[in-house]
């Protein structure tokens, strides 16, 4: 019931609705967070109906987190209110309020600031049923005229007056900052602390501090403390934590449940920990902790140290500029260390030696020498406490004397330009840091000199980074991309994955179906099934559910190998069953929104650089973006790797085990040839001058590629069906197995459209099982790493002329009796990265477990996977159209058989083999008149372009190696052939 009287209007409670929603802005990066809704195209503001005995403010950041996945927290602002008692002082009180009626009803609306980080991760399935929202990270000055309302608007540009555009500048005195980053009631020294440093934007000169009191709730704080051993950081966490949050004005835990572990073995595996949280009011605190003990250790050793950080969030990479060499991407793979916690894999200093340097005996020298994620930080910031005065100096000048060992540079200041944001320094900070570098370096020359006389004597002998090739600058942005070393024997944790299941699963079933939609057109990277959705009704259910319908006559072996997929893969990462019917050759999945990640990237390479398209993919997918994906799924595939290697109980018998009927099964009889390209006269050769050779004599011809002669096509057909036979006593079935997907490439990998961390599913069960992990890898090596060879036919109409963009081309020709093929092949930073990720994350780590436990099959191996990659070529995809992308995989596939290493090498600039496999073990039939493994290895070290990459397995006290990978672009017919 409404009353009206005049000015005056009364609605009682039956007839309004109290709503809260926010203006969620991040500040670091500029953007604003807003939801499109789907059904009408419309852009809105989060937003919803307060709860009974909640309060505005709580609704507000409550919807906002439930509307979007993002958790926000208000921000104190100095707009002018009519609250009772105001004053100068920043507050949280609504910019605006709303009305607005329906049906009688009327909504009040208020709406308030708030602070929102769009890097973090997103949460799913927030939204309440009916809910259709997307989000949208809009930059600052383009969110009010993407509003699709002129009141949804003006608040925008209300609050948007209220939050400073760009932060500049950098204060005359650091004990402002200190008060707002430390809360001077809490003893830092009695929680252990010796120093602590800040940095980050708040000191780099992005933040206006003329009035310190405006910057405390404004932005992130990135500090560094120093304590004095490692369990005191330990201590730190498990006991004193309440008091560390204290200290950092820290109300809000960003892992509440964090607990270190304790176990000594363990501790063996990080050096730094990262803990962070937000404040009262919003502001984001993060500090990195490092131990004295550690840190003495590392800055004594005369080459780049490993570093663990024990954190929370997890980060697969990160950028590093240089002055002359441009910028280059640092990637490793996190181990995860609890149930909560990863180990990121930083160094003190990221290192580049010289290519002419890696067989030297005196030892490396460096052309690009970078400080790390920590080390960076470290250095760059200013202190706010320390014990005793000249604590920080002497730890900033031995980390500096180091990077001056290692660099040979004459001057330490010339360090500033290779510092992370060293661009985005401000003048004044900018002068700050190099003072102080200039005064430390003054200070402390005699000790430096000391300390370069007493490492060089041991620098040749201890150093083993790698060399990088040089390239010229490309649209990708990169100049070269890096894998540091996996360390997961340090800290490896296996949560617990319940009991192994035993039995048949009891599948609910189908009791109703309705809107089944049209079947779905067959997928270029999958073909062995179809695919529709629908809606069902099942007998343990009472409501329908939306579902994908999956028809094959493989789906008896789906629903088999389906509760072992559950058990070692984690769960959320696996199609979820609603029912089945085997009698039909039909399951039922729970509907996934997404596409494959092949046909996402497939999309990519034709939307790349293109003037046109999306500009929410343009931002959500990129080369960074996938590799992140694919350090994601390593992680996964050598989790369940390790967790069922050699695992007897596990094993089925050799010849039972599903995953032959895409390699050995089809390589008897030549019948996935003869399917593909017929009894007697291939298709394609009717487009040439041999339209009368048969599939039987094309086969035993020699073949030439790029100049090289190699063995027939029978030859390998062959050998490959010996090596390949799983009944060979001695041969494949000697190999120890575990779980693996038998067919988990891209093609099928499902992913979600959603912007930031992408949600992966699993799927295609039909070769899941036991088996052999060499053979396991075949598929994802093959289908994604040379993905610009085996779909050329969708990325490419024609590969006789040389792709400018890829560097892909293909020229053959039979005479006198031979197959001659000569190819280009340059692959690009993505192609790179996808493949030595699962050759340096997934095939060195196995070979590593085989030889501890089972050293005399290390030969073995290898030929597996060389011939399985060669059986990929030539017997996964029908060419027969294509001429040029048959023989481009044709020549692709014999290589491997012939030469894997060099193959590896030669496009993925990766020769990374496990220590054990040394160049005179498990070596491949060379090529006809070429050279061995071991003689081309030992050739190419004189080369600039080798790469050493061997490393015996060290401690984290030791060197290790970095896997370079730099994008070359080849010009046309004229660059190294691949």
């Amino acid at each position: 019931m409404t009353t009206i009287q005049d000015d005056r209007r009364v609605d009682f409670s039956d007839h309004f609705v109290l709503s809260s929603g926010t203006v969620a802005v991040d500040l670091e990066r500029g953007l604003v967070l807003l939801l499109f809704y789907r059904p009408t195209g419309e852009y809105l503001l989060p937003k919803g109906r307060k709860n009974v005995g909640e309060t505005l403010e709580a609704a507000a950041e409550r919807e906002t987190w439930e509307e979007s996945g993002y958790t926000c927290r208000l921000f104190r602002h100095s707009l002018p209110t009519r609250a009772p008692q105001p004053t100068t002082t920043p507050h949280t009180e609504p910019i605006a309020v709303q009305q607005r009626f329906s049906q009688g009803i009327l909504k009040i609306i208020f709406w308030y600031l708030a602070l929102v980080d769009s890097s973090d991760r997103q949460a799913v399935e927030t939204q309440e049923e009916g809910e259709d929202f997307e989000v949208r990270w809009v930059r600052r000055e383009d969110a009010p005229s993407t509003m699709s309302f002129v009141d949804d608007q003006e608040i925008v540009e209300r609050a948007l007056r209220a939050v400073p555009c760009r932060l500049r500048g950098l204060p005359q005195s650091i004990s402002p900052i200190r008060d707002w980053f430390l809360d001077s009631s809490v003893d830092a020294q009695a929680l252990g602390f010796l120093c602590i440093f800040l940095g980050g934007s708040l000191v780099y000169g992005q933040l206006d501090i003329e009035n310190p009191q405006e910057m405390g709730d404004l932005t992130d704080w990135d500090g560094f403390g120093i304590v004095e051993r490692k369990e005191d950081i330990v201590r730190l966490i498990n006991v004193s934590k309440s008091k560390l949050c204290a200290l950092l004005r820290i109300e809000k835990e960003e892992c509440p449940q964090m607990k270190l572990p304790e176990h000594s073995q363990l501790h063996m595996g990080w050096d730094v920990l990262r803990f962070s949280g937000w404040t009262k009011q919003g502001s984001k605190r993060t500090i990195k902790i490092w131990s004295k003990t550690s840190f003495c250790q590392v800055v004594s050793q005369p080459f780049p140290s490993y570093l663990g950080v024990i954190s929370y969030k997890v980060v697969r990479f990160t950028r590093r500029d240089h002055p002359t060499l441009g910028p280059r991407l640092f990637i490793y793979q996190p181990t995860r260390a609890t149930e909560q916690l990863h180990v990121l894999h930083d160094f003190d200093f990221l290192a580049v030696p010289e290519p002419d340097s890696i067989s030297s005996t005196k030892g490396h020298s460096y052309k690009a020498i970078s400080p790390g994620v920590s080390c960076d930080l470290f250095v760059t910031s200013l202190c706010v406490f320390e014990h005793e005065p000249g604590v920080m100096a002497s730890f900033k000048a031995r980390i500096l004397q180091k990077w001056q060992l290692l660099s040979g540079a004459d001057e330490l200041e010339s360090i500033v330009p290779l510092f992370c944001r060293g661009t985005s320094f401000g003048h004044s900070y900018s002068h700050e840091i190099r003072t102080q570098i200039s005064e430390i370096e003054a200070r402390h020359s005699e000790d430096a000199r000391r300390s370069r006389t007493s490492m060089q004597g041991t620098l040749g002998q201890q150093s083993s980074l790698v060399s990088a090739k040089d390239a010229s600058g490309h649209s990708m942005g990169y100049r070269g991309l890096y894998l540091l070393p996996l360390q997961w024997r340090a800290s490896a944790f296996c949560p617990e994955i319940g009991l192994f299941p035993q039995g048949e699963q009891l599948c609910p079933t189908v009791c109703g179906i309705q809107n089944e939609d049209t079947v779905l057109a067959i997928s270029h990277f999958s073909s062995n099934s179809t695919g529709s959705y629908a809606e069902i009704l099942t007998s343990d259910r009472l409501d329908w559910q939306k579902v994908y319908i999956k028809s094959a006559d493989s789906v008896p072996d789906e629903l088999a190998a389906l509760p072992l997929v559950q058990y070692y893969f984690p769960r959320e990462n696996v199609q979820v069953l609603a029912a089945a019917q085997p009698d039909l050759q039909r399951i039922f999945f729970q509907r996934f929104i997404g596409e494959t990640l092949n046909d996402t990237r497939l999309r990519y390479h034709y939307d790349k650089g293109s003037a046109n398209g999306d500009a929410t993919e343009k931002t959500c997918f990129s080369d960074e973006w996938f590799i992140n994906l694919e350090l994601c799924r390593a992680r996964d595939a050598l989790a369940v790797y390790l967790r069922s290697f050699g695992r007897a109980h596990l094993s089925n018998a050799c010849p039972q085990q599903r995953i032959h009927k895409f390699f050995h099964h089809r390589l008897v009889g030549n019948r996935r040839l003869r399917q593909f390209y017929g009894e007697g006269f291939p298709q394609f050769f009717a487009q040439t001058d041999h339209g009368t050779m048969s599939l039987e004599a094309f086969s035993d011809l020699p073949m030439v590629i790029n100049g090289r002669r190699y063995q027939n096509l029978r030859h390998h057909l062959n050998r490959a069906l010996v090596v390949l036979d799983p009944n060979r006593i001695g041969g494949l079935n000697s190999l120890p197995t575990a779980f693996g997907m038998g067919d988990g490439h891209g093609g099928n990998v499902m992913i979600s459209k959603e912007q930031g961390a992408p949600s992966i599913l699993y799927v295609d069960y039909e070769v899941a099982g036991t088996h052999t992990p060499f053979l396991d890898l075949a598929k994802p090596i093959y289908q994604d790493g040379f993905f610009s060879v085996a779909y050329a036919d969708l990325l490419h109409d024609d590969l006789t002329h040389t792709s400018e963009r890829d560097g892909v081309g293909i020229k053959w020709r039979v005479e006198e009796g031979t197959i001659f093929v000569d190819y280009d092949l340059a692959l690009q930073t993505l192609s790179k990265g996808v493949a030595v990720i699962k050759l340096e994350y997934l095939l060195r780590p196995m070979l590593e477990e085989l030889e501890k436990i089972a050293s005399s099959l290390r030969e073995t191996p290898e030929e597996t996977l060389a011939y399985s990659l060669f059986s990929c070529a030539l017997l996964t995809r029908d060419y027969s159209m294509r001429p040029d992308v048959f023989f481009l995989n044709l020549a692709v596939g014999i290589r491997l058989a012939t030469e894997i290493r060099k193959v590896f090498l030669d496009l993925f600039d990766w020769y990374n083999w496990a220590p054990c496999h040394s160049d005179t073990q498990g070596a491949l039939q060379p090529a006809i008149g070429g050279v061995t493994s071991k003689t081309w290895h030992q050739e190419s070290q004189n080369t600039s372009t080798s790469l050493d990459l061997s490393c015996s397995t060290h401690s984290y006290t030791r060197p290790h190696s970095i896997t370079t990978l730099v994008d070359l672009i080849a010009s046309p017919w004229g660059a190294k052939n691949g």
